[in-house]
This record gives C-alpha cells, structure tokens and sequence, in this order.
C-alpha cells in the first residue's frame, strides 16, 4: 500500500486515534510514553491503538470489496 493511500485512511479517523497511531507507529513511542505525553493511561492510548487499526482494517477491506464488485 502506498503512504498517500494509507494516511488519506488515517485522516479519516477520530483525531485522538490518529494521534496515538502517529506517535506509535511513526515515532516509534512505547503506550506509557504515549499516555504521560497526552495525559491518558497507558490503556487508554493502547484502545485508541487498536480501535484506530480496526477501523482502519474495516476501511480498507470495504474498498477492497468495493474493487472486487466493480471487476
């Protein structure tokens, strides 16, 4: 998947969750850290993680879906 493709998806996300897979995933930070920056726990900055990948999981199997009826 192509970086344009993938953070068109990650805009469309509640902004706490695009925050969280920023500082995750693009800066490489631990929950703990994540949470002490932002003032959350370190399970809350975890559920928003993985809320966050599982909307981006259903986004990106609809599209796919979606190419699959147009074939």
């Amino acid at each position: 998947m192509d970086p344009w493709t993938l953070e068109q998806a990650v805009v469309g996300l509640p902004t706490a969750q695009q925050t969280v897979l920023r500082m995750k995933y693009y800066l490489g930070l631990t929950f703990r850290e994540i949470g002490e920056t932002l003032a959350i726990s370190a399970n809350t900055a975890a559920s928003r993680c993985r809320y966050g990948l599982e909307s981006l999981r259903r986004h990106f199997e609809r599209t796919q879906t979606e190419k699959e009826k147009l074939r």
